[in-house]
């Protein structure tokens, strides 16, 4: 037996010592020239070029007038054979047997889109012959970074065509052609491309007529189909950048069902799957978020009945950048500061960090995303030492799946954001002075080497407390504040700072530190105006 088997791109030839020859057609995406020579042909042939012809069909009836106007192409070509169709379904009963199976192959391990088997006697002539041809395809493709997804679709009525004139080619007895990487592609050569153009070629003419001691006028016939149904498919744009969206629109031309559209990135593995249903009118669209780390060519590719369009498109790489501005330039205290913007690739979180003239984090908070990129946020101006007159800087941190990028609006040329500058009006200053002191109870107990300061704002007001400090006559060993609390020692004093969570009014905040000695002088002060002293008590 001689099989000829392919993969979907790297060709195999395996000889055994048999009777039988294999012969198949394989799936490619690449693109070939019609041969200079044939030298495949087994030396076997037709004894009598007059032969019965049966056809097994399991699948729509289309593609058995298909195969039908193979057989016919070829004669057109090369006359010297005659035919006659029996109908014996599921009987292999005639010279040329030919089933038609409405099911898939395995497009990765068996790479077939035909296959024909040979039988002879002897070295002498062709006993009989079956061509065997699905009408749907499966394939395990990537899916992401994720192995595999299964993915099954009909073949067109080009490629079935195509593929049934190779197999009859096959029949009569012509091996495979040779490549000269150029168009139109011969229909003998084993890889089959349905974006190319394909002929019957002259020297596969000239072939047959060496084999069967004929004459004909040789030529290449180009091979023609008007399919039954056609798409016109088109996307906006033919280059994109990361997290740009696609925009796919066409027409069909034969309304009723459902098609299908599979997007392939460079590394040919499956990015998306999609249904769709055309509109009363044939049209349909659709978007696609090309939300990925891919440069290159990407296949798009719509099917619908039978139908097949592709499309390439390239994807281009773009950095993380984020623009933004505020609602305005000043502020006062009091002031809801807002800011707004957009990004340029979608992010986990993005949050906003503000700092003041000394270079002292504020405050920070997480903006709202939309899916179209932009943002918003907001956060309040609220009275504290820290709140100083200057020009003010707001820094953006994109957080991604795996890791954090950081924009720094200080040194970063990608994206610029406008300063906001603080000032305090005179009767601020005048009410400030006026204003009565915080209430505030500050206990503490000791269990061993930490104590625990329990600070509860007793103000009936709306004084909030923000600032939290400590101090004694040594140093603490460690110290812990709350979630949300930003700490800054400096010797024998540790100061807590929050603008996220403040102590409001009826509340309790608990801060920790680690001492070497029991039931110690601790000195406190509270948002810089209240302040006192506590011994802890022992448990």
């Amino acid at each position: 037996m001689v099989m000829i088997c392919k993969t979907v791109s790297v060709a195999c030839l395996t000889i055994l010592l048999a009777s039988n020859v294999l012969y198949s057609l394989s799936i490619s995406q690449q693109t070939y020239g019609y041969p200079s020579s044939i030298d495949q042909s087994w030396p076997v042939k037709w004894e009598y070029l007059n032969f019965t012809i049966c056809i097994d069909n399991g699948a729509d009836t289309k593609y058995e007038q298909l195969f039908i106007k193979a057989i016919e192409d070829w004669k057109n070509a090369w006359p010297h054979f005659r035919y006659t169709l029996i109908d014996l379904e599921g009987i292999k009963a005639c010279e040329i047997n030919v089933i038609i199976l409405k099911q898939s192959v395995d497009m990765q391990n068996a790479g077939h889109a035909g296959v024909t088997w040979l039988k002879s006697y002897g070295d002498l002539y062709i006993r009989s012959i079956e061509i065997t041809i699905p009408t749907q395809t499966r394939a395990e493709v990537n899916e992401g970074i994720h192995c595999c997804r299964e993915i099954v679709f009909e073949s067109s009525e080009k490629f079935f065509y195509e593929t049934a004139l190779h197999e009859f080619g096959h029949a009569l007895n012509l091996g495979h052609a040779v490549d000269n990487n150029k168009e139109p592609v011969d229909i003998m050569y084993s890889e089959s491309n349905e974006r190319a153009k394909h002929v019957i070629s002259a020297l596969s003419i000239k072939t047959l007529d060496k084999i069967y001691t004929t004459s004909t006028q040789a030529k290449d016939y180009p091979i023609i189909i008007q399919p039954s149904v056609t798409i016109d498919a088109i996307t906006d744009k033919s280059i994109y950048v990361f997290d740009e969206i696609l925009e796919l629109s066409g027409k069909v031309s034969w309304k009723g069902g459902t098609g299908t559209i599979l997007l392939f990135d460079p590394e040919i593995s499956l990015y998306t799957f999609i249904s769709f249903t055309p509109k009363r009118d044939g049209s349909f669209s659709l978007d696609i978020n090309l939300k990925t780390e891919h440069v290159g060519t990407w296949i798009l590719v719509v099917q619908y009945s039978g139908a097949s369009e592709f499309i390439a498109f390239e994807v281009k790489e773009i950095p993380y950048k984020a623009y933004g501005q505020t609602d305005k330039t000043t502020y006062v205290i009091g002031d809801v500061i807002q800011v707004n913007g957009n990004i340029t690739r979608y992010v986990n979180k993005l949050s906003l960090v503000v700092i003041n003239p000394d270079g002292i984090v504020f405050t920070n908070s997480i903006a709202s995303l939309t899916k179209d990129k932009q943002f918003n946020a907001e956060f309040t101006l609220r009275d504290t030492r820290f709140t100083i007159d200057g020009v003010w800087t707001i820094r953006f941190e994109l957080e991604l799946v795996d890791y954090t990028i950081y924009f720094d609006t200080a040194t970063d040329v990608y994206f610029d954001v406008r300063k906001a500058i603080i000032s305090t009006t005179p009767d601020q200053v005048e009410h400030e002075q006026n204003e009565p002191k915080l209430k505030v109870r500050v206990q503490a107990k000791q269990i061993r080497d930490i104590i625990i300061i329990r600070v509860r704002n007793l103000d009936s007001s709306s004084a909030d407390v923000y600032t939290f400090e400590i101090s004694s006559n040594f140093q603490f060993i460690a110290s812990k504040g709350s979630k949300g609390w930003i700490k800054e020692v400096s010797g024998n004093k540790v100061t807590f700072v929050t603008f996220e969570k403040p102590i409001y009014t009826g509340d309790k905040q608990y801060f920790l530190i680690k001492v070497d000695r029991e039931r110690p002088l601790i000195n406190w002060k509270v948002n810089e105006s209240v302040e006192g002293s506590v011994i802890p008590f022992l448990r």
